[in-house]
């Protein structure tokens, strides 16, 4: 069953705290997580596979 928390982390861009909600799924047998969203207070914009190594998601 997935389970979606929502994870503080910097934005790799300005520097300023941002908000990643993931959502953690099984693939093939062993967790995945999937970049919901990704919230700037800047409004920067940052792709999920950099999300996921920031946070070191597999």
């Amino acid at each position: 069953m997935p389970s979606t928390v929502e994870t503080r982390l910097r934005c790799p861009l300005c520097g300023q705290p941002a908000t990643a909600t993931i959502r953690w799924t099984q693939r093939g047998g062993a967790p995945h997580a999937e970049v919901a969203e990704f919230r700037c207070p800047n409004g920067d914009q940052v792709d999920a596979e950099t999300v996921r190594e920031i946070i070191g998601a597999p």
